[in-house]
């Protein structure tokens, strides 16, 4: 029988920090069970109650969590994440309305890049919630609408960058360094990128500005007070969420040799 070996795949420092947990309980359920099993065994042949392994079924062996059990976790875990992310974005959005750009979306989308295995998972975030606060809020023009709704989704493509320079798992100052260094400048690009395009369309179809090379001057100078605002509410909210999930990562990972040991 011709046995084909699959390729494993690559789990990011999220996911792999996500895991372990339920590797070591998988782990420890499956030796209790497998000793469970060889007292029962033996004991039934030494009375004759039982002629094979088959016939006895040790309870915790139908309690071992299996790959699929993982997988199943790991989705209905990073769901909930989803949901709660897209709920809470939206509020905050709407509560930071009064101040002009300063909204979580950005923050959002560059932590669901990193967090999410999935593309359209992560991407369903900041889209969400600019859906969902937009309801309350109220719309406008549908190619500005379109444009900014891009652009907001835009930064889950530094999710590469992201995972490459911010390893939660590891300390040092050289990795905090990098992880700094990496989380400012995909929140800084996100920002800019933000303000060069967003401000180009509404130079465009707004009809506030001249068609020209002096109406599009005029209207980036326009908009440079709001930029601030972009920039402090996109680096304020990124912040916050890879500080916090940081933070989660390290005490789960310093509880499990505890539950360990105990």
């Amino acid at each position: 029988m011709r046995t084909i070996c699959k390729p494993i795949p690559r789990k990011h420092p999220g996911v792999l920090a996500r895991s372990q947990n339920l590797e070591g309980i998988a782990d420890l359920r499956y030796r209790k069970a497998v000793a469970y099993g060889i007292l029962t065994y033996s004991y039934g042949k030494f009375s004759g109650l039982t002629t094979s392994f088959q016939d006895i079924r040790p309870p915790l062996l139908n309690h071992i969590p299996t790959e699929s059990t993982h997988v199943k976790r790991e989705h209905f875990g990073e769901g909930v994440v989803l949901v709660a992310l897209i709920l809470i974005g939206a509020l905050v959005r709407m509560v930071f309305r009064d101040l002009p750009n300063f909204a979580p979306v950005a923050g959002l989308a560059l932590f669901a890049g990193y967090y999410f295995r999935s593309w359209s998972w992560a991407l369903c975030v900041p889209l969400g919630v600019m859906t969902l606060s937009d309801l309350a809020l109220g719309g406008y023009e549908w190619q500005m609408m379109g444009l900014v709704y891009g652009m907001l989704a835009a930064p889950v493509l530094l999710r590469g960058v992201l995972r490459k320079y911010l390893d939660v798992r590891q300390g040092g100052w050289s990795q905090a360094f990098l992880a700094v260094a990496g989380l400012v400048g995909c929140s800084l690009g996100a920002s800019l990128a933000f303000f060069f395009v967003t401000n180009f369309g509404s130079w465009m179809w707004s009809g506030m500005y001249q068609v020209s090379p002096a109406g599009l001057g005029h209207c980036y100078l326009q908009a440079l007070p709001f930029f601030r605002y972009t920039l402090a509410g996109d680096l304020f909210f990124a912040v916050i969420l890879f500080t916090g999930y940081a933070t989660a990562v390290q005490m789960a990972a310093t509880r499990t040799p505890a539950c360990a040991a105990s």
